[in-house]
This record gives structure tokens, sequence and C-alpha cells, in this order.
């Protein structure tokens, strides 16, 4: 999911040409995994899932607070979820463990 209105550029590049990388990161552990496709696409984001996203904006925002953030801060990274929302959709077709350390850029993918 991401709001339409920021992430434009990005949307547009996925309608163009389907190749999207996408990086998943717990700020306080800097637990992070980067998943790639080629078949990305588009859809809507259907009502019921704004409920489990404004969950996940909370707990993302409250994992950043733990390590000195700001709720201004969280918010200007992630937003809010209350805009208009796209999903991205497609395959995964590699991912890569992205964890700083010995074995950042690993494949996780077998």
């Amino acid at each position: 999911m991401v709001e339409s209105d920021r992430a434009r550029a990005t949307l547009d590049d996925i309608v163009e040409n389907g190749h999207v990388a996408v990086v998943f990161s717990q700020p306080s552990t800097h637990r992070t995994i980067q998943v790639k496709g080629r078949d990305a696409t588009l859809a809507p984001v259907p009502r019921p899932a704004r409920g489990w996203i404004a969950h996940h904006l909370r707990s993302w925002s409250e994992d950043l607070m733990a390590i000195g953030h700001s709720a201004e801060f969280a918010r200007a990274v992630h937003g809010t979820g209350e805009g208009e929302l796209s999903a991205i959709v497609f395959t995964a077709e590699a991912a890569f463990m992205q964890t700083p350390g010995p074995g950042a850029g690993s494949n996780l993918v077998r």
C-alpha cells in the first residue's frame, strides 16, 4: 500500500514497466528485507484493509518513537494512510536480507 499522491512517480514507473523493489524494515532493530518483482500492477485498496493499514502505521510509528523519533517524523516518513491508496501487486521473484551486518545482501529465495 502506498499513498497515491506521495508516490505518483513510482506508481507511474510501475505502470510503465512492471518492475518493483520493495524494502521492509523494522526501525528499532534494523531488520530489513528487500523483495523484487517484474510483473507489478496496481490495484485499489479494499475498504476493509484500511483498519489493518491504520494498525500497521500506528505500530510502525510506535517503533520509531521508541528509538527517539517524534510522531511528526513518523508521519512524514510513512504518511497517514488516509488519502487515496494504491496496492502494488506482484510476484516475488527475488528476496534479499538487507539487515546491516555480514549477511546483508544474501538471497532469501532458494
